[in-house]
């Protein structure tokens, strides 16, 4: 039988896993966070997805792919390798990658054959982590952020250059007697206007724009927010407009490139019942260096 590519994107917060099949088609998903167990997580994720009897081949990237490879046999794939090559296949028109994660950001553009990388993995402003922050804070759930639609006319002065000091802002606009709308399209607004100095420089980035991660599928207004910054830039610097897209999948693109590169890494590698990938890393030490 042949074959399934496993993928599994093992984050700061969420684990992600996709099954390939032939041709690339995917066969299963999961997504999980895995609130400070990702090993843990990871063998609920395998237990969501269901191949039938077919044995898988493992890749796995992410900030915590290398301590869990070793265990079941997977190849470890960057993490901007994999964004990259999921990008390409599914998004060819998209030149410019900005993906925003549970503590970090990646901006990848595509100039012909090379490919230039900025990332932020200092400094956790404008991630997952800060948005939950600031979200708990001002007392909104993420479902009733999520209802928000971006409004220009509603942004406030935020801090955008700390997740502290955001924080602080925002707070001291909820005790001001802002709604809701108000808060959270300032936080999104703070955010692009971070994201984009920080990554881009000021620079106008080449188009299509794909946004990727967790912010801006569980947040819309962020991606309104980078929309409008977005073409606020390219305006300014007579750059011709391009689409800014999330696609279907924007969570899982870093697992579906793992899984998309991984068998060429490592086209040896042992197919395994994706049970036993499971108890393989079930068993693993609950103490294990990074190589």
């Amino acid at each position: 039988m042949q074959p399934l590519s496993l993928g599994l994107d093992v984050g700061s917060t969420t684990v992600k896993a996709v099954l390939l099949g032939a041709g690339g088609a995917i066969v299963a998903r999961a997504y999980r966070r895995h609130r400070g167990d990702p090993a843990g997580t990871v063998v609920g994720v395998l237990g969501d997805l269901h191949p039938g009897a077919a044995p898988v081949r493992v890749a796995l990237t992410g900030s915590g792919a290398r301590p869990l490879a070793p265990a079941c046999g997977g190849v470890v794939v960057h993490e901007v390798s994999a964004i990259t090559a999921a990008t390409a296949r599914l998004l060819p028109s998209v030149r410019t990658i900005l993906e925003l994660g549970g503590q970090d950001a990646k901006l990848v553009v595509q100039d012909g054959p090379r490919a230039h990388m900025a990332m932020n993995d200092r400094c956790a402003a404008g991630t997952g982590v800060t948005i939950d922050r600031c979200l708990f804070r001002l007392g909104l759930a993420a479902g009733e952020a999520a209802q928000v639609a971006f409004d220009p006319a509603r942004i406030r002065p935020v801090s955008s250059k700390c997740g502290v000091f955001a924080e602080t802002d925002l707070c001291n606009l909820a005790r001001a007697g802002l709604p809701p709308a108000d808060l959270v399209a300032s936080l999104c607004d703070a955010i692009a206007v971070q994201t984009l100095a920080v990554l881009a420089r000021g620079q106008p980035l080449p188009g299509d724009v794909a946004l990727l991660g967790g912010p801006p599928v569980h947040l819309p207004a962020l991606v309104g927010a980078l929309r409008h910054r977005l073409d606020e830039l390219w305006r300014q610097r007579g750059a011709p407009p391009a689409q800014v897209v999330l696609p279907a999948d924007a969570l899982l693109f870093a697992a579906i490139g793992a899984a998309q590169l991984g068998p060429g890494r490592s086209p040896g590698a042992e197919a395994l019942p994706l049970a036993e990938v499971a108890a393989r890393i079930a068993r693993r030490p609950a103490h294990v260096e990074a190589p």
